[in-house]
């Protein structure tokens, strides 16, 4: 019965995508990744990210096109313009969904000249926002671990240092939550 009513659910996705070509799911990421070029308004470049981060989430497809139209660029790029803002940071963790999912088909492909310089500038600024700093120190782990040359990025002596303040201030917030545990 189950099986039935997918089956059901997407002939009528085919039949819907074929009346109305502009919903495709490739369609809609080119769309998005123009707006992330040329728009300069947060409330479009958020509703690109959120469909950005829907196609690369349930497309491989996606995920390619995306790598070949040098769209990680643009996102560290945009990433580099945010604040701690709540707008900001709901737009920041579309754009490390978006780049987790594609990393998952193409670690290379989200490896690109800044993404480890952008990736711990953005944990050294979002630290205390665990949902999304999570999600920033996983990427930047895949990233470095795929390369040597991501790698010796690392080594670099302004990374390294902060890398090691980063440690420090997550290491002190994880000494301070299990004291504040224990006293609860």
């Amino acid at each position: 019965k189950k099986i039935s009513q997918v089956a059901a659910r997407i002939q009528k996705a085919n039949i819907k995508a074929k009346a109305e070509p502009h919903m495709k799911l490739g369609v809609r990421t080119t769309k998005s990744l123009l707006t992330l070029l040329k728009s300069r308004s947060l409330n479009e470049v958020m509703l690109a990210s959120i469909t950005l981060e829907a196609s690369t989430r349930l497309s491989s497809k996606c995920c390619f096109a995306f790598v070949q139209a040098r769209a990680p660029v643009i996102l560290y790029t945009v990433s580099k313009t945010l604040n701690r803002s709540l707008p900001h940071l709901e737009l920041l963790q579309y754009i490390l969904l978006t780049l987790t999912h594609v990393s998952i088909h193409n670690v290379d492909g989200v490896a690109t000249d800044e993404s480890v310089d952008t990736l711990v500038e953005l944990i050294q600024m979002i630290r205390d926002k665990d949902n999304i700093s999570v999600l920033a120190i996983r990427l930047l782990t895949k990233i470095v671990k795929s390369s040597d040359f991501q790698k010796q990025k690392c080594k670099r002596i302004d990374i390294y240092k902060r890398l090691k303040s980063i440690h420090g201030l997550l290491k002190r917030g994880s000494v301070r939550s299990n004291s504040f545990r224990e006293t609860m």
